[in-house]
Formats: structure tokens, sequence, C-alpha cells
């Protein structure tokens, strides 16, 4: 009897990328030949990829535990946890963010899998309080699409902040109101509740 079967050419799992179907194991699951961002192939059961038991080929927790005996001597500081939290819940399918990260496609770029490279590229402008934030909330974390935020900046540039074009230019409506001198609850019910438009609302006083 023939089943439909989950087609994972070209998926990307943690640190793998899938190549194409390698047969089948003694129990009859599918295997899939896989790439690892290190280089390295090998074959892993569907079951292992899409259950999250297989991530890479084993290079990830080795680079972590040489990192973590490195003499960087930044392992216990908040910049380092923030790179660390960066590499988990991108690579690997059992922390609690996967699923809005490495779930969604979010990556690592290669460079920035040592924390090295990473210090190097985002050290200078890093200040106690910041947060590291992705200029395009869909893109992957590398250089071009990092930068330093505030909590604040952070929070406003979430995929669920409410964007609003006023007088030519777009900004959340969090900062067109903090611009403004506008409430922004009484704001965002004048225009989601109560039917007026961006301009009217953003125009008048909430008084």
């Amino acid at each position: 009897m023939a089943w439909n079967k989950l087609d994972l050419t070209g998926r990307v799992f943690g640190r793998w990328t899938v190549i194409e179907e390698s047969g089948r194991d003694k129990g009859g699951s599918v295997r899939w030949l896989c790439r690892c961002v290190c280089g390295t192939e090998k074959t892993v059961s569907g079951a292992s990829l899409t259950h999250g038991r297989s991530t890479s080929c084993g290079c990830l927790a080795r680079e972590l535990t040489a990192e973590r005996s490195r003499t960087h001597g930044q392992i216990h500081t908040r910049f380092y946890k923030i790179w660390a939290n960066m590499i988990g819940r991108a690579t690997c399918p059992t922390n609690s963010e996967w699923p809005n990260y490495g779930g969604r496609g979010i990556t690592v770029c290669p460079e920035w899998q040592s924390f090295e490279a990473f210090a190097r590229d985002m050290g200078p402008a890093y200040r106690d309080g910041l947060t590291l934030e992705r200029v395009d909330v869909d893109g992957s974390y590398s250089p071009e699409n990092c930068t330093w935020a505030t909590r604040k900046e952070q929070a406003r540039n979430k995929r669920t902040t409410i964007r609003v074009e006023f007088r030519g230019t777009t900004k959340p409506l969090a900062e067109w109101c903090e611009l403004l001198g506008l409430n922004y609850r009484t704001t965002y019910y004048r225009i989601h509740r109560h039917g007026w438009s961006v301009d009217r609302a953003l125009s008048m006083s909430n008084c």
C-alpha cells in the first residue's frame, strides 16, 4: 500500500540541510542525506530531524564546549549569554524560543557560530542594557542584519508591532504617540475600535 511521504529535501533542521533521500533503515523509516554547516555529510532518519533529536553532526556541542574552555574571559558576562542564547534559539529545536526563530527559518550566519567572530563584529558597540536586534525581523542573524537596541526599541521592532503611515512616514504607532504626546491606548482604540483614520487619530488631542 502506498502512502504520502513527507519530502524534507532542502529543509533546514538546526545545522543540518537535507540534500536528498537516502533509502530506508531496517524498520522501514526513511533516511535522508544531510549536510552540516561545517561540511560534514551524514544520513539521518526523518524522525530524528523532525522531532529535534538530531540538529548537527555533533560539531555544535563540540564548539560550545571549546568556547567554554577558552580564555576569552567573557563566559560569565551578559555579552556572552546574548551570543549563547542567539545560538540556542536559532539552532536547537528543544529551546523554548525555537518556534519563533529556528522553527520559522531564522538562522545564524556561519561566522557567528564562533563567539570570537561575534565579539569582533558586535563587541565594540555593545553597552550594558542593550539587546541584540535584527533590523529585518524575518531575516537571520548576521553582521548586516543586526544592531544593538534598547529594550524599548527592540519591543517596537517585533513582528506584532502596529505600524502606521502618517505624514508620509511609517513608524510604530507607539512611537508616533510618544512623539506627538498622545495616549497610546486612546489612540489605538480610536483607530481600531471606532474606525478613525490614522491622520485624524494622530492629529487630535486625546483630551
